[in-house]
């Protein structure tokens, strides 16, 4: 329990706002080239130690970013064509060849990327609206890892129709929900087409100084399913993969933009909740940005409104443990990489969705909200404070997040996180941990392996119980062989308040096994995988056993999937378990078997689909599932989707249908206008739910968003409003 007298400043944060202090004097050295190596700088030229670097070029005369390569900067500036195929044949000569250009000005890194091809009609190019997954289309991406310390950088993606689409890339994994401002254009012409990129520095964080970036790029070609990359063109690493990275050089005097940047916006909201009545708001407020130095920001929202964030999508959930869903709102996902801890997703100490949202998912006022981030040297560093009002019987919060971590051998890093405040009690919690992240991604045969460790606990007001969890993994994530294996104790208080744990007072053993041929002809991959998992209480008495032996996955060359699996569970329940309303499982043991097939096609057609069939035993009983989708890529402009799940229990204590349905209608006048619409529907509230979400960019770092949210009670095939939401 944390003293009273601290208040809304828990000492670990008073700690690291010292820390801060101290390391934003400090100057950090010039990071080190992947594994220590020392490489002569020759523009567009790979060295003998196959770490390539290449010179940018500073330019006077800015181009017009237009996806012509017109702009006389890119006409003297030197261009490399050194790509090198990665999939499907690893090290071959790329099939289609590609020229990239590098050049920069004191505010901007502009970067060109004339991607060649003998057949310009068969460009795949069906993405037109930004953000949106482009694993459809032929793509351009830029890696950037702007400190070098290998675990966090920003990836950057275009398609031939200019679509954009942005992550930030960590070491706990991508995070796609990230949004930068930025700006670039892609056009198809006679020879190909041309993918041209404009970074704004102050977008980005970096060590000033005029050090290396670690920098690479890829192009994938769809129809040929054929990836092609600058640097690192191994299989068993993505072009996410930072220690193995080229190096991009010469970038000097750059202006990142010392002082304030104030966004302004202003929000207006109609309610309707029926008998509940109608209210009407009018808020303005600010979002203001301080960069204390091009590697420290300061960040601060008030009267920050997230109706503009995508809604989530309904899912069924036949366990008694809840779901994860992800953060998606761009306050908490800007430089989210910092606050990242450990590996997996759950236990974890901080997620950032319970900070103005409650479990049931509604909105919660965030008053304010102030966080500063950065790295100095080795050191990386996040701050956030959130001020939320009272909502679902809980009063005004103070919430509270710290993170410290630091690198070392280059890959890897040890770090600390702690938080304070519980935004679902009346009461405090105070959590505390430590994780430490092992990386070597220069075995021989470029091959990874990770190591991770950590260890949590919190204090929640008046619980006196073990407050304790800890764990660790090992990951070898290669080809042909893929192996991962971890193990964690959670007590059964233990609290992240601030974070997410799906079950607690247990002990863990999981991971998965994989292998996969690549027979060539008309099969590209054939994978044999297992995937085990135990979990037992704290006296070693197994509650859930569950495995999957063996799943086989045939994919084909345009990338058609077929998986059959065969599924064996044992479950042990202590306590009653109430599955649907008025269907409870009574305690006992049980074991059930389960075979699985999924069918999914090509997202590089016009139409794809995909069906999974599941059936078998299922507690004292039978479940059969029947899900699908389908995406018809109309036009660039226009995308109609569907998708369906539904299952179907039968048990001692009774029968019942599941079933989810939802559909999408996205429309994309052009890359900055948007109209994305989905309805979706459930059978146990028996509610249907419409969200329409109007997206102008009016240049790049000012929207305007038009969202209507609306809600039906269809019981009985009534369609009774029940909430609208105009904002």
């Amino acid at each position: 329990m944390v003293p009273a007298s601290l208040g809304k400043f828990p000492l670990p944060a008073i700690l690291l706002l010292m820390t801060v202090a101290w390391a934003s004097t400090v100057r950090g050295a010039v990071p080190p080239d992947a594994g220590g190596r020392l490489v002569e700088a020759t523009p567009g030229i790979k060295a003998a130690s196959q770490v390539p670097r290449l010179l940018a070029t500073v330019t006077a005369d800015p181009p017009n970013i237009d996806g012509r390569l017109a702009d006389a900067c890119w006409q003297t500036a030197p261009a490399t064509h050194d790509f090198t195929q990665v999939d499907p044949m690893e090290g071959a000569v790329p099939t289609e060849r590609t020229e990239l250009r590098v050049v920069y000005d004191s505010d901007y890194l502009y970067v060109g990327v004339r991607c060649f091809d003998r057949e310009p009609d068969k460009i795949v190019a069906a993405q037109l609206q930004n953000d949106a997954p482009v694993s459809t289309d032929d793509t351009v991406s830029l890696v950037f890892d702007t400190f070098g310390h290998m675990r966090d950088g920003y990836l950057f993606i275009v398609t031939p129709r200019g679509a954009k689409y942005d992550s930030l890339v960590a070491t706990g994994g991508p995070k796609a929900e990230w949004d930068a401002i930025w700006d670039a254009d892609g056009r198809i012409d006679a020879e190909g087409w041309v993918a041209e990129f404009a970074i704004p520095f102050k977008s980005l964080s970096f060590q000033p100084g005029g050090a290396p970036w670690g920098f690479n790029v890829e192009r994938v070609i769809r129809r040929k399913r054929e990836a092609v990359r600058w640097a690192s063109a191994f299989k068993n690493k993505s072009v996410e993969s930072l220690a193995d990275a080229g190096r991009l050089e010469g970038l000097t005097e750059l202006r990142k933009g010392i002082g304030i940047d104030i966004q302004p916006f202003l929000v207006g909201r109609y309610r309707d909740r029926g008998p509940g009545g109608q209210t009407y708001e009018l808020e303005p407020g600010f979002d203001a940005f301080i960069r204390l130095r091009p590697s420290i920001t300061a960040a601060l929202t008030v009267n920050t409104d997230f109706a503009e964030t995508e809604v989530d999508e309904r899912r069924i959930n036949l366990t008694r443990f809840p779901l994860f869903f992800p953060e998606k709102r761009d306050f908490f996902l800007q430089d989210a990489s910092i606050f990242s801890f450990g590996a997996g997703n759950t236990p974890l100490p901080f997620h950032s969705r319970r900070i103005g949202l409650s479990p049931s998912g509604e909105t919660i006022d965030l008053r304010a909200g102030a966080k500063i981030t950065g790295r100095a040297g080795p050191w990386s560093f996040g701050l956030m404070d959130a001020e939320v009002a009272a909502g679902s019987g809980v009063p005004e919060k103070n919430l509270s997040i710290a993170r410290l971590s630091r690198s070392f051998l280059g890959e890897s890093n040890i770090g600390g996180i702690f938080t304070y405040g519980d935004p679902g009690s009346a009461g405090d919690n105070f959590l505390a941990g430590g994780d430490i992240n092992y990386r070597n991604s220069h075995l021989p045969g470029n091959r990874v392996f990770t190591a991770h460790g950590w260890v949590m606990k919190s204090s929640t007001t008046g619980n006196d119980g073990r407050e304790l969890a800890f764990g660790g993994a090992v990951v070898y994530p290669n080809e042909p062989l893929h192996m991962d294996f971890y193990a964690a104790q959670i007590d059964p208080d233990f609290n992240p308040a601030l974070g997410f744990v799906r079950r607690r007072g247990i002990r863990e053993y999981g991971g998965s096994l994989k292998y996969r041929w690549r027979p060539g002809g008309y099969l590209r991959t054939i994978d044999l995988s297992a995937v085990p998992y135990l979990a037992t209480t704290l006296n070693n008495t197994v509650e859930t056993e569950y495995w999957t032996i063996p799943t086989l996955t045939l994919t084909n060359q345009p990338g058609d999937a077929l998986s059959l699996s065969f599924l064996s569970e044992r479950e042990q329940l202590f306590y009653p378990f109430a599955i649907n309303p008025g269907v409870t499982i009574l305690p006992g043991a049980y074991r059930f078997n389960r075979i699985s097939a999924t069918l999914a096609s090509s997202t590089g057609r016009p139409v794809s689909v995909s069906s999974t069939v599941s059936f078998g035993e299922f507690y004292d009983g039978t479940r059969q599932e029947l899900g699908g989708g389908i995406e018809w890529r109309v036009s660039p402009h226009l995308l109609l989707a569907g998708g369906w799940e539904f299952n179907r229990v039968s048990l001692s204590a009774g029968d019942f249908d599941v079933s989810v349905a939802s559909a999408r209608v996205n429309i994309a006048f052009n890359s900055r206008l948007s109209w994305n619409n989905t309805v979706q529907y459930d059978n146990i509230s028996d509610t249907l739910g419409i969200n329409s979400r109007l997206r102008w960019i009016v240049k790049p770092g000012s929207d305007v968003f038009l969202v209507v949210n609306r809600g039906f009670d269809v019981e009985d095939g009534r369609f009774q409003t029940l909430t609208t939401d105009v904002t």
